[in-house]
């Protein structure tokens, strides 16, 4: 959770490892921001902000759910998901499909047909990476735009998603307050103008580039930067004591709390999960290639553990709690907690496509679908099970 992300940044601070070649580097992020719309009316009904005052700037996705069920603060009335399977990937899979079916519309923007399109009242083709434009800057250790520019044309006629939001906006008669971008622009024109404002050339130059990608001239990356311009707090220096949140009621130095819903006498093994390089999230498990290097994944479960229990490495088990009962296979090691099961994320599909169905088994299900009380992400990490044969 957020408080153990500030307890390693702290260690990082505390031995000096910050902003230096091998450590956690402070990124320059400049250029304009993304044109927005004017905002709404409404309270977040996430929270973030007011429940969540440093709530994640993705959102509060289990916040968002729950209100989905519960009414509060309001009740939504429609969802749409873009590129985001909310159902399969969401913790507390009966919640999430408990909430969709409170709706009155879904709406999914895909380029499959995953376990939240197959909710969806409407389905809306998206388009894959070579069909597509977008911009990707980048401020690590050196700052950097690339461009992705589609080679063929959408095959089936569809529309990316930004352009789909384009279409239906006309559509509705819609304008942005002050004319701060037209609707009925290009993407290409909105690219055209980012770039200029950002980095001082156009789309055209932009592609002219080696790998299309923009470096500044000379440039050699800065470190410790915060001894002139000091760290992104009130104090300007690396804060281990936040006043910021002890102002907002949330405890100014990292804390250890027990996980809420850890192991117990019914369900004595702690479920953790995590996540590998062949694939990315839960959206790559229909890719054949992919699956031929990393085709499903197994529980681990410690060898004395196992032992205990009868399982063999390579056997079928059940994985079971108050939330969800699936099988899996087993993978006996040394390498995990005697105390401790785990599988990688994304697997255990019944919907993105043929090669992903049935592979392996979904981690998110045995998950209680509670947001850490600081940023609000969903706390991944806080569950129990039983494992048997």
């Amino acid at each position: 959770g957020a408080q153990g992300q500030r307890a390693v940044a702290m260690l990082a601070g505390l031995i000096g490892q910050v902003d230096a070649p091998g450590t956690l580097i402070l990124p320059e992020r400049a250029g304009p921001k993304y044109f927005t719309g004017p905002p709404s009316g409404r309270p977040r009904v996430d929270g973030k902000g007011t429940k969540y005052p440093f709530g994640h700037s993705s959102g509060v996705y289990v916040e968002a759910r729950d209100a989905m069920i519960s009414g509060q603060p309001y009740q939504p009335r429609a969802a749409v998901f873009v590129f985001q399977n909310f159902v399969h990937s969401v913790p507390n899979l009966r919640r999430n499909l408990d909430a969709l079916n409170r709706l009155e519309l879904v709406v999914a923007v895909d380029t499959h047909l995953s376990e939240t399109a197959m909710m969806a009242d409407y389905v809306i083709p998206g388009t894959m990476f070579l069909e597509r434009w977008d911009l990707y800057p980048q401020w690590v250790t050196f700052p950097a735009v690339s461009i992705r520019q589609p080679v063929v044309a959408p095959l089936f006629g569809q529309r990316a998603e930004y352009e789909f939001v384009q279409d239906l906006a006309l559509r509705l008669g819609l304008t942005i307050n002050g004319g701060q971008y037209p609707f009925n622009a290009p993407y290409t024109q909105y690219l055209d103008d980012a770039l200029r404002a950002g980095i001082g050339i156009g789309l055209t130059e932009l592609k002219s580039l080696p790998g299309a990608t923009w470096v500044p001239q000379n440039y050699s990356p800065r470190y410790n930067k915060y001894v002139a311009g000091g760290f992104n707090t009130p104090s300007g220096k690396f804060e281990f004591y936040s006043q910021q949140m002890a102002d907002k009621g949330v405890n100014p130095l990292p804390e250890y709390v027990p996980a809420q819903d850890g192991p117990t006498a019914a369900y004595p093994f702690h479920v953790i999960n995590w996540k590998e390089a062949l694939h990315t999230h839960s959206r790559t498990m229909n890719n054949r290639w992919l699956m031929e290097l990393h085709g499903e994944n197994e529980l681990w479960i410690n060898a004395s553990a196992a032992g205990a229990l009868g399982i063999r490495d390579g056997d079928m088990v059940w994985v079971e709690n108050q939330y969800a009962r699936a099988r899996a296979k087993a993978r006996v090691t040394n390498r995990i907690h005697p105390n401790v099961v785990g599988m990688t994320h994304g697997f255990g599909h019944t919907g993105l496509g043929p090669v992903a169905v049935g592979k392996g088994i979904n981690d998110t299900q045995f998950i209680p679908g509670k947001a850490d009380p600081v940023s609000g992400m969903a706390a991944l990490k806080d569950g129990a099970v039983r494992v048997y044969k």
